[in-house]
């Protein structure tokens, strides 16, 4: 069994060397331990690791367990790079990518949003999932704006739509 402690250890060790330590991390992407991936993945968020944006892209979509979600948000944190790796990506894409769409909701949570709505422009494959990515980020919103209403309002239908249009108006 993986020690958990001795990894978030060997984690914090890299995240202290900086740059030098992002080949590592990239390297822990492709580890059978799907907690190694996650902390390489954690690790080059957390250095901002931009030229590992195309190897976490890579990494998520094959990721199996179920850290895949957290892969997704992480790459928010490589922001603009993150994005260029997305879009190069479904360029190899023949459809909608749900896995990418995710990891676009994120990003344009981050403050990407405006890119994200460019890129939603169009047909392909690339402004499908774009699309799909805000539409998430905005179901998110609205999911967040019902939970905060009162129990009984949550039940009445005009409540409901006034929640949701106020979500939107306000994001």
């Amino acid at each position: 069994t993986l020690d958990e402690d001795r990894l978030e250890d060997s984690l914090l060790k890299l995240i202290q060397e900086g740059e030098r330590a992002i080949p590592v991390l990239e390297r822990a992407l492709s580890d059978p331990s799907a907690e190694v991936r996650l902390a390489g993945a954690i690790g080059l968020a957390e250095l901002r690791a931009t030229s590992a944006a195309r190897s976490m892209v890579d990494a998520y979509l094959e990721e199996t367990s179920d850290a895949a979600p957290h892969f997704a948000r992480l790459l928010a944190y490589l922001g603009e790079e993150a994005l260029d790796a997305i879009e190069a990506r479904m360029r190899d894409e023949i459809g909608m990518n749900r896995r990418l769409a995710l990891a676009m909701a994120h990003l344009a949570e981050a403050g990407f949003d405006v890119e994200i709505e460019q890129l939603a422009q169009g047909d392909d494959a690339l402004a499908r999932t774009a699309r799909e990515g805000l539409r998430r980020i905005m179901d998110a919103r609205d999911a967040v704006a019902l939970s905060s209403l009162e129990e009984r309002l949550q039940m009445e239908g005009s409540s409901r739509l006034a929640a949701r249009l106020e979500a939107r108006l306000r994001h």
